[in-house]
């Protein structure tokens, strides 16, 4: 692909057209290939612009629309900025192909390498609000976060979660144990086979929730 069709591409994902494409290059140049050509500027400026943007929209985003406690919307945010969930909606999206990179550093198959696709999200919608504004930020935004895998997310209820992930492996339902109610509640929870793992919060519920989350990371993190 040559570089108007990378371009192009982007936008295509993106579904937003710019009005000035020096915005998008930049979004899309990795520091090897603007070194080894001289350009002086490359991606990661704007992806730390576009970490600050998506995690305040994801912020509003979720306060908005969940009644959940705030840590349960704070493991929420988490999950959905994470490395791990753009670097899967990078894939989803083929953003691959659109990057600007040495070639050393792309695969036979045509990804990239290493992990930094993620960032690319991030220095992408940054480059669509410096360009287009709030309002088209957050419409692509939310075009970008269709993407996510819900079943991934502790977007609402980590407790109805974890409590599927349980009966479908053992058949057995999580036990919860209340650890302290002095200041901050801690809740310990429990399942079978699977592990166990605490949580904080101002209250039981909330720390219930929180202890279920963090177990489903741990289930999470062991099968990755």
């Amino acid at each position: 692909m040559n570089l108007d069709e990378r371009l192009s591409k982007a936008e295509r994902v993106l579904q937003y057209r710019f009005s000035n494409r020096q915005f998008l290059l930049q979004a899309l140049m990795h520091r090897s290939l603007s070194e080894y050509l001289g350009l002086g500027f490359h991606y990661e400026r704007m992806e730390f612009l576009g970490d600050s943007l998506l995690g305040r929209f994801v912020s509003e985003k979720l306060y908005r629309e969940s009644a959940a406690e705030p840590g349960v919307l704070t493991q929420s945010r988490a999950a959905l900025v994470s490395g791990k969930t753009l670097k899967a909606v990078a894939r989803e999206l083929e953003l691959d192909d659109c990057v600007l990179v040495m070639s050393h550093l792309r695969l036979s198959s045509g990804e990239l390498s290493g992990n930094f696709i993620s960032d690319i999200v991030e220095s992408l919608l940054a480059a669509v609000w410096l360009d287009g504004g709030e309002k088209e930020f957050e419409k692509v935004s939310e075009h970008i976060l269709g993407f996510c895998n819900p079943s991934e997310l502790p977007l609402r209820d980590s407790k109805s979660r974890l409590q599927e992930i349980c009966l479908k492996a053992t058949k057995l339902l999580p036990v919860y144990a209340s650890i302290s109610e002095e200041g901050r509640h801690v809740v310990q929870v429990s399942c079978e086979g699977l592990g166990l793992a605490s949580g904080v919060g101002r209250s039981k519920k909330e720390a219930e929730q929180m202890a279920a989350s963090s177990l489903i990371q741990q289930l999470d993190n062991k099968g990755s």
